[in-house]
């Protein structure tokens, strides 16, 4: 007999599968551990950066109901493109929650940033309740890149209505401790006080991969090539820079190999620094697919994670439980009070470094290169640390029981 499902989901967030971009990993993959209880509908957009012919606008995965509502489709390269991919795919998603049943639970992902000001106006025109995950805080995200004026009206405005939506939210999900003190300290009259979930990622899909992506043969790398990778969005808040710096300041380590793959803001100029200072060192691909990404990251001897000091508390970047849960030692261009730091020294699995220091984060990868006992000993940490408390599993459940 087919079991009911008593309890139903609305998702918006506008990447899911098959999606190449993290964000709509990891709601794909936190949506899948627990499709087989609730009745889930997600409202997307058509993917922007995917290996495979355009996604039909109706699909089943993984028993979700996966609706592709319409926006344009530039690539998010384009800053313009991006934002016209964001303000069509929020005015039609707008559209179509007018017809949503009342009574009805919303889980809003903060991507992009004005989804939850979607709420503002929904909320006085239907009778719904609502969860915010936070993936990255606006709009002080905003204003530390110097896009808009902490005193400008509009950084204003968009502050006015973020707090009220937090205020009127069954739930507030942040994935980092600094988040969820930064939210936590807004003047606010909460219904609830902010959570903090850790990042996830699908453990199975990681460990057991079911395609391969043979690194090592695509560059032409020696089996005994020390490589140190980088998997993920090439962003402006990612310290792309400081990696090839340190690239440079070890192209003589001809067993030292740096592999980028991914797109983003800063990937250009990444290929422009290595291709004038004539690096050999330095390889470059573009996403793989989610069926590859284990197999990816297991050719990994060390990973690269970074995030710029100004971001702090406003965003984690997801990639950190990935290389966990493929027990790569982990090298974190960080600052000391991340959550990515908390994580990586809690579970003693890497090292931290300061953001903006090169050498720096040359010498560890040289420590690393020479010291196979440590790698060892931060692979088998962060393989047992998934295994103990940061696998899909746990972290879906503690996600369920904040929801339902």
């Amino acid at each position: 007999m087919t079991q009911t499902k008593t309890k139903k989901l609305i998702v918006w967030c506008q990447f899911f599968y098959p999606e190449l971009i993290s964000t709509g990993q990891v709601v794909t993959e936190l949506l899948e551990s627990f499709s087989k209880s609730i009745d889930i509908h997600v409202l997307c957009a058509q993917p922007t950066i995917v290996k495979a012919e355009k996604v039909p606008r109706f699909l089943i995965f993984s028993n979700i109901k996966v609706e592709r509502v319409w926006s344009t489709c530039f690539s998010k390269l384009s800053l313009v493109g991006k934002i016209c991919n964001q303000l069509t795919y929020a005015c039609s998603l707008f559209w179509k929650s007018l017809a949503l049943p009342n009574k009805s639970h919303i889980n809003v992902f903060t991507d992009p940033f004005f989804l939850p000001l979607l709420l503002y106006f929904l909320y006085p025109l239907k009778n719904f309740s609502y969860t915010i995950t936070i993936f990255d805080l606006y709009p002080e995200t905003l204003s530390h890149h110097k896009i808009l004026s902490k005193e400008s009206v509009v950084h204003r405005l968009v502050d006015y209505i973020t707090n009220k939506v937090y205020a009127n939210a069954c739930n507030v999900i942040t994935i980092g401790r600094c988040m969820q003190r930064i939210v936590s300290s807004k003047s606010i009259k909460w219904k609830r006080r902010p959570v903090f979930i850790p990042i996830w990622c699908d453990t199975d899909n990681i460990k057991n991969p079911s395609k391969s992506y043979d690194l090592r043969r695509n560059f032409k790398l020696g089996k005994d090539s020390f490589i140190v990778g980088y998997s993920g969005n090439l962003a402006k808040f990612h310290p792309i820079e400081i990696f090839t710096e340190a690239a440079f300041l070890l192209r003589n380590h001809e067993e030292i190999k740096f592999v980028f793959v991914g797109e983003g803001a800063k990937k250009s100029n990444a290929q422009k620094f290595c291709y004038d200072e004539n690096l050999k060192n330095c390889f470059f691909d573009s996403y793989v697919a989610r069926e590859q990404l284990g197999s990816l990251l297991s050719s990994f001897d060390c990973g690269l994670v970074g995030l710029n000091e100004n971001q702090t508390g406003l965003s984690v970047p997801s990639k950190t439980i990935g290389l966990m849960t493929a027990g790569v030692p982990i090298l974190a261009c960080v600052s000391e009070q991340s959550e990515t730091a908390l994580m990586i020294k809690e579970n003693k699995c890497g090292l931290i470094i300061p953001p903006d220091c090169s050498r720096s984060l040359a010498d560890a990868i040289l420590s690393l290169q020479q010291s196979k006992k440590k790698c060892e000993e931060y692979s088998q940490n962060a393989l047992s640390a998934v295994t103990e408390s940061l696998n899909i599993e746990s972290i879906s459940k503690a996600y369920f029981d904040v929801l339902f």
